[in-house]
């Protein structure tokens, strides 16, 4: 079992063994404790009522394992995966579906990922994948990092000296 689930008897059989050993009979009107399972369970109580309303029980030895996570998965892209180096993370529009191993999935808000990127951090060209992790399971989001390039160059102001004789230096104020 897993923690969080509940105990399934079927396939249990309940057998009543009397006092004088030589009488053995199936019990088949039992009730057994329905809890929520922890790791801290280690059996569950199985109850039946003898025909003089005596109530007996025995306890099913079980073990019950932490509910961790199996796997994760990227089930929906975030909405930006190409950068220009300097721009930020965003993550914004993806979806992560998380497996547990008890094969239960829930889908988790990007609140509660780790990511192997410090927020505002700025993307460099070497980033060619990010690591999401949650819990025991990860998933790369791979991101296209390119090069700032640079589209123009103007002058702005002119400097004040735009003639010069040759062997003069040249000044740029203004």
């Amino acid at each position: 079992y897993v923690e969080g689930q509940s105990f399934n008897p079927s396939g249990m059989k309940v057998v009543m063994n009397c006092s004088d050993r030589d009488n053995e009979f199936e019990v088949t009107d039992y009730t057994y404790d329905d809890t929520t399972l922890t790791t801290d369970t280690t059996a569950v109580k199985v109850y039946a009522t003898l025909k003089n309303n005596q109530e007996c029980y025995t306890s099913v030895p079980i073990s019950v394992t932490k509910k961790a996570v199996k796997k994760i998965e990227m089930t929906k892209s975030p909405d930006k995966s190409d950068y220009v180096e300097g721009e930020t993370l965003n993550l914004d529009g993806a979806e992560f579906k998380v497996t547990y191993n008890d094969d239960t999935t829930e889908v988790i808000n990007n609140k509660y990922l780790n990511i192997n990127y410090l927020a505002g951090s700025a993307l460099t060209t070497d980033d060619t994948k990010v690591t999401v992790t949650y819990g025991d399971g990860s998933v790369d989001v791979p991101v296209t990092v390119v090069s700032k390039q640079i589209n123009s160059l103007a002058v702005i102001n002119q400097p004040n000296k735009i003639s010069y004789y040759v062997g003069e230096s040249v000044n740029l104020t203004g």
